[in-house]
């Protein structure tokens, strides 16, 4: 196997490795070794054409489980659940065509009130 294909077969490694360690389950640790088995079963297979087909199964497991993460975070993030408030909206008006209007304050004064207090302050 010549290095090139060795690094990718690591990175595949790890990229499946961070997926079961990111897992809400607390019995990883069988998947994690199932996984590392598989790759040291692999390294040690004589046939080169079952070589190269593990390698295949190993790199589309690992692009399965990128695309998979990448799907979550898009559906996270058009749902709205990782959106600010003001995020939120500038996504709907872009949605209809307008545009939010730029504010000139900071929205955490706005939010607080400090606006109207300073104003409150001037006209005294």
């Amino acid at each position: 196997m010549s290095t090139k294909a060795a690094a990718r077969v690591r990175g595949d490694l790890r990229v499946l490795l961070r997926h079961v360690k990111a897992l809400p389950s607390t019995s990883n640790c069988g998947l994690a070794t199932f996984i590392v088995g598989k790759f040291r079963d692999g390294m040690h297979a004589g046939n080169r054409d079952a070589v190269k087909a593990l390698r295949w199964q190993a790199h589309d497991a690992a692009q399965m489980v990128k695309a998979t993460a990448e799907r979550r975070e898009l559906i996270d993030i058009y749902a709205g659940e990782k959106m600010t408030q003001a995020e939120r909206m500038n996504l709907s008006a872009y949605r209809v065509g307008l545009r939010m209007p730029e504010s000139y304050q900071d929205e955490d004064e706005v939010l607080l009130g400090k606006d109207s207090e300073e104003s409150a302050r001037q006209k005294q």
